[in-house]
C-alpha cells in the first residue's frame, strides 16, 4: 500500500512558538488548561519540563503562568496580575488579532457574530476580550435560526472550515443592513484544509492525526470527507485498526496543526507494518 502525507503537515508557527516559550519556563503552570490541544505534547511538557495545565484560580500566588496558545480573557489575566503571578503570554498572534477585533467591533456598537465552537478554549478567550456578549454559532443552519440585528460584524475562530465561513458571510451580507466581515481563519489552517482535500481526492483511505479536542484536526476531516469515503481521526498509532486497510491501495495522511512530528512518524510507521 502506498502511503503519502499532505504537503503541509504538523505544527504551525503559532504552536511552535507556544511550545518553545513553554520549554523555556520550567516548573510553570499553563493558565486555563493545555497549552495546545494535543495530549501527547501535554504529557511530554509535564514530564520533561514540569509544565502543568491548571485552572487559573488554582495557580499559586507569585508563581509563573503561561497563557495557552488559545488565549484567555482579560478578566482572567487581571486575576493573575492581582496574585502577582509572572505571566508568559503564548497566545497565538492570529488568535490575538481576533481578540482585538472582538473588542474593537463591540466598542463601536456592532453585534459580533463569532463562527466557532461553544465551549472551545479559543472561543472562551475571544469572548473574554469583548465589551458585550458575542453571538457564537457553529454552522450556517444554526445562524439561519437567529434573529439578526441591524449592525453585525462577523469574525471566526481561527481553525474553522473556510467554506462554511464564506456561506455565513454570504447569508449575513444579504440580510443585515450594516454588515462588516473579517475572515480570521488563519492561513495555515486554510492551506492545511486545502492540502487534505487534495490528497483525499487521490486516496481510498485517509488517516487524520490529532487530538480529539483539536478543532483544526476536526476541520481537516470535514475538508477531506467529500472526496474520500473512508476517513479516520486518530491520536496515536494505538487507535489504528487493521480492518480499515483491507483492500486499500493508497493511504493519505493529514495532521492537525497541533500534532507533533513524532506522532505523525509513529502513525505512518505503524500503517506501514499493517
Amino acid at each position: 500500500m502506498q502511503i503519502e502525507r499532505t504537503k503541509i503537515i504538523g505544527f504551525c508557527s503559532g504552536v511552535r512558538r507556544a511550545i518553545k516559550m513553554a520549554e523555556q519556563e520550567r516548573n510553570a503552570y499553563i493558565a486555563g488548561g493545555e497549552i495546545i490541544h494535543n495530549p501527547q505534547e501535554t504529557t511530554r511538557l509535564k514530564k520533561e519540563f514540569n509544565i502543568n495545565p491548571s485552572k487559573i484560580s488554582d495557580i499559586p500566588h507569585g508563581s509563573t503562568a503561561i497563557i495557552r496558545a488559545h488565549g484567555i480573557g482579560e478578566a482572567e489575566q487581571k486575576s493573575m496580575k492581582d496574585k502577582n503571578i509572572k505571566i508568559i503570554d503564548a497566545t497565538c498572534p492570529h488568535v490575538k488579532r481576533v481578540q482585538n477585533l472582538a473588542r474593537e467591533f463591540t466598542a463601536n456598537g456592532y453585534n459580533v457574530f463569532l463562527f466557532g465552537e461553544k465551549g472551545h478554549a479559543e472561543v472562551h478567550g475571544i469572548c473574554g476580550h469583548a465589551n458585550t456578549e458575542l453571538t457564537v454559532f457553529s454552522s450556517v443552519a444554526e445562524l439561519e435560526s437567529i434573529i439578526l440585528p441591524e449592525h453585525v460584524a462577523l469574525i471566526s475562530q481561527t481553525t474553522k472550515p473556510t467554506e462554511e465561513f464564506c456561506k455565513a458571510e454570504e447569508l449575513l451580507s444579504k440580510k443585515v443592513k450594516y454588515f462588516k466581515s473579517v475572515c480570521t481563519i488563519c492561513n495555515a489552517t486554510q492551506e492545511n484544509q486545502k492540502a487534505a482535500a487534495e490528497l483525499a481526492k487521490l486516496s481510498d483511505i485517509m488517516i487524520v492525526i490529532g487530538g480529539k479536542s483539536s478543532s483544526n484536526t476536526k476541520a481537516l476531516v470535514t475538508a477531506a470527507t467529500p472526496f474520500c469515503n473512508d476517513i479516520y481521526q486518530v491520536e496515536s498509532a494505538a487507535d489504528l485498526r487493521q480492518s480499515w486497510f483491507i483492500g486499500k491501495k493508497r493511504c493519505g495522511i493529514a495532521a492537525g496543526l497541533s500534532t507533533p512530528d513524532y506522532s505523525i512518524d509513529e502513525v505512518e510507521a505503524a500503517i506501514g507494518l499493517l
